[in-house]
């Protein structure tokens, strides 16, 4: 809901590392070296990690710690990818989101 509210770039990339300082540390460890990122700066660092977080996801064994973590994780940054995409397309009216 908070993505969906969301109305700048900024926002979302508020949204994103909001959601990332809510997993601990040690949730990271059980990722693979490429998934543990840390505070984003950018849109497309945001676009970035939704692709990274669902490429691991695919590859990681079922019922993995990993793969319940990842699951997570590609489904919030995907959610984010396409607000970005909404947010920058000229068709976008915030008038109307």
């Amino acid at each position: 809901m908070l993505l969906a509210a969301s109305r700048s770039e900024n926002d979302v990339v508020r949204i994103a590392n909001d959601y990332l300082a809510t997993w601990l540390p040690s949730d990271f460890e059980a990722l693979p070296a490429d998934c543990r990122i840390g505070v984003l700066a950018s849109g497309d660092e945001i676009s970035h990690a939704a692709v990274t977080f669902t490429q691991q996801e695919l590859q990681v064994a079922p019922g993995s710690a990993a793969a319940a973590i990842l699951a997570s994780l590609s489904e919030v940054f995907i959610a984010a990818q396409l607000r970005l995409r909404q947010l920058r397309s000229p068709r976008f009216d915030p008038a109307r989101s």
